[in-house]
């Protein structure tokens, strides 16, 4: 998607009236989204009259029906019911088009859904025990990344799926130093080596703050933890694997190069195949944690997270094999090489939008990323300026943000447990039987009966105790009328 409007309908259109397109399409975006509150519906419903108010000044009023009015009660109606998926009849609508295209005989048309319903739930029954077999519910996405996480570092878990013929190159020595000291930061399992190193740069150090001890660790960092990673493997430390040897040794000097990657359910593709095409597919973004220091002999650093806004040049798959090693070993990492705009080519508008200038790019020699944390973006031609671009930011196809809870397990397996208030409740929790967490007790003229004995969990538990003597006259009773109805 290169551009939201084609060329032909923005010639035609005023510049106007292309910005409140583009808000009324960013106000449909709120409202279909997953994780939107009743708060933010109740400030969407003065942008969607504002919105409104100035499309009846650029449009004529013969365009302005009932379905253009229903717009000023979507937000309203979204904080009542909350999110517009959940309720809306698209689904419903697109399942009658499939129940009719089960219409073979139009003299019995009901039928014939009957037999086609049958024999597609028949199908989708055998469908489940062959898994072996590729069917039309289990086929996967065009953009689904097939590649399973391997065990090991999590720096070589998950990489992608690169697309397409592979070129051998040789990087350059800075580009090389560039990749290797870019994947050993960005890797767990470094971290307490990084701070050990950092501690004993300090103490030889002492008159240097921290952010020149800091440039000085990042610096000289890769070639003394390949010296050391030896050094401890030397001695037969069992906690060196065989991928930190790997890590620490660097990747080979020869990369493959490739012109498409599947990653995080997205395709990207760098920027020189892109010009070729209509679409767009070499958007990058980031959002990364940093640390600044308010001046130079400030030895307290302020993290925060910077948003960076990119394009895709280069995919490069760096090898961590041994020279003659074949392919199996699986230690790769697809590293992203990006032209990234400076922050005084980015600015957000009046409308919320955040907007880019390519001829502003950060000169500097950290420009990779790697494929796992890249999120892809849309550039939209500003307008009204054309050197700016609008970046919107899509989630991938086929992906939903499932609620986690605190030990880790998502909303769908244990409801309870999560945040999600449309999950449904488990009904066999003893909890849900105390009448007073049932009935609104604020309302007027509502009554609970505290004097009556609440159910306890101990009252379901004790089904093996014995029975009184009033007990069993009763169920002695029971028995004698059960006899004589069955006579």
């Amino acid at each position: 998607m290169h551009q939201l409007l084609p060329l032909a309908i923005r010639r035609v259109l005023p510049r106007p009236l292309t910005l409140v397109l583009l808000e009324l399409s960013a106000i449909f975006r709120r409202l279909c989204g997953k994780k939107e509150s009743e708060a933010s519906f109740k400030h969407l419903e003065y942008r969607i009259a504002l919105t409104v108010c100035y499309l009846e000044k650029m449009l004529p009023p013969s365009f302005f029906d009932i379905t253009v009015h229903l717009l000023v009660h979507l937000a309203h109606e979204a904080a009542i019911a909350g999110p517009v998926q959940y309720r809306w009849m698209y689904p419903i609508e697109r399942y009658l088009q499939t129940l009719k295209r089960y219409v073979r005989n139009k003299n019995y048309p009901e039928g014939s859904i009957c037999i086609g319903y049958l024999a597609d739930e028949a199908l989708a029954f055998c469908s489940m025990y062959l898994s072996d077999i590729e069917t039309r519910r289990t086929r996967r996405g065009r953009n689904a990344d097939v590649s399973t996480p391997r065990e090991g570092l999590s720096i070589f878990a998950y990489s992608g799926r690169c697309v397409g013929k592979a070129t051998q190159v040789d990087l350059e020595r800075s580009v090389w130093e560039q990749c290797r000291k870019y994947i050993l930061f960005n890797c767990t399992e470094v971290y307490p080596f990084l701070e050990k190193r950092m501690a004993e740069l300090r103490k030889i150090h002492r008159r240097k703050t921290v952010r020149e001890v800091e440039n000085l660790r990042n610096k000289e960092f890769p070639t003394w933890f390949q010296n050391h990673v030896n050094d401890l493997h030397a001695k037969g430390d069992s906690s060196v694997t065989e991928d930190l040897r790997r890590l620490a040794n660097g990747p080979n000097m020869t990369v493959k190069q490739y012109k498409t990657c599947i990653v995080n359910g997205c395709r990207f593709r760098i920027k020189s195949v892109d010009d070729n095409h209509k679409n767009q597919n070499c958007g990058v973004f980031v959002s990364a944690q940093t640390s600044s220091y308010s001046s130079v002999r400030d030895n307290n650093p302020i993290t925060g997270n910077v948003d960076y806004y990119g394009v895709l040049k280069n995919i490069y798959e760096c090898d961590y094999g041994l020279p003659g090693e074949p392919e199996g070993h699986g230690c790769k990492v697809v590293l992203f090489d990006c032209d990234w705009v400076s922050n005084s080519g980015k600015k957000l508008d009046n409308y919320g939008f955040t907007l880019v200038n390519f001829k502003h790019l950060a000169h500097n020699n950290d420009t990779f990323i790697t494929a796992s944390q890249a999120v892809q973006v849309f550039y939209v031609c500003d307008p009204k300026d054309m050197d700016w671009n609008v970046a919107v930011k899509l989630s991938p196809r086929d992906f939903f943000d499932v609620m986690e809870s605190d030990d880790g397990s998502s909303s769908m397996s244990n409801p309870l447990n999560s945040d999600d208030y449309y999950a449904v409740p488990n009904l066999d929790d003893r909890a849900l039987d105390d009448e007073e967490l049932q009935v609104r007790t604020d309302i007027r003229g509502t009554f609970v009966n505290k004097q009556l004995p609440l159910p306890v969990a101990n009252d379901f538990v004790g089904n093996e105790e014995e029975l009184g003597d009033d007990d069993e006259e009763n169920e002695d009773d029971e028995s004698e009328d059960s006899e004589e109805e069955l006579n």
